[in-house]
């Protein structure tokens, strides 16, 4: 006689890890995945693999190794620029579902909220993948970096994460994005990216 007090473990069905939008590798599928997914990722966090490293099809380097930026007088230059937004734009998206997943215990409040905003963070990645196309380039024509996902550990804190991300990090990037705005002033185009960069 089975011991009632004790779960028959034969009859318990595990579900299957999700797909993860952080594993995608195409950043047009990246986006597609978090959207679909989105539901999940505050209700049922644990059910997602989570990967030591975001996919990528396109080339990943440090910073230190990337090729000199050519002014922004030049469509090449300008798409340069927004060839790194975007790289910034997509590992901000991605640390918000990142913290989704390592916080899982956070206050409901909270993560509805990171949630909302890192479909945002997708909306403004979409507009300079936009931005790219309609200069005649793409994400990938030149080297990306990782340096906004390494900047947190899973060894953080749910309090070190907001500081680290949500505060130093994206006020930083507000404080370069009007920098870069400035810069912009003056250049033909100067319209388009405004636009593009949200």
């Amino acid at each position: 006689m089975r011991d009632m007090s004790r779960p028959d473990m034969s009859e318990v069905t595990i579900p299957p890890a999700f797909p993860n939008p952080l594993e995608e590798v195409n950043v047009w599928s990246k986006i597609d995945a978090l959207h679909a997914k989105a539901h999940h990722l505050l209700t049922t966090p644990r059910a997602f693999h989570r990967p030591t490293l975001p996919g990528r099809e396109v080339p990943v380097r440090p910073l230190s190794q990337h090729p000199p930026k050519g002014g922004l007088s030049l469509k090449e230059g300008r798409a340069r620029l927004l060839h790194d937004l975007t790289s910034i734009e997509l590992q901000a998206m991605e640390l918000g579902v990142r913290t989704l997943l390592e916080f899982p215990e956070a206050p409901s409040a909270f993560r509805e909220e990171l949630l909302r905003v890192t479909l945002e963070e997708s909306r403004h990645l979409k507009l300079c993948l936009e931005g790219l196309e309609q200069l005649g380039f793409s994400f990938g024509t030149w080297p990306t970096h990782l340096t906004l996902w390494n900047c947190v550990s899973e060894e953080d804190s749910l309090l070190d994460r907001v500081l680290i991300v949500h505060r130093y990090l994206e006020g930083s990037g507000l404080d370069a994005s009007d920098a870069l705005l400035r810069r912009l002033t003056g250049v033909k185009d100067e319209k388009s990216s405004r636009r593009w960069c949200g």
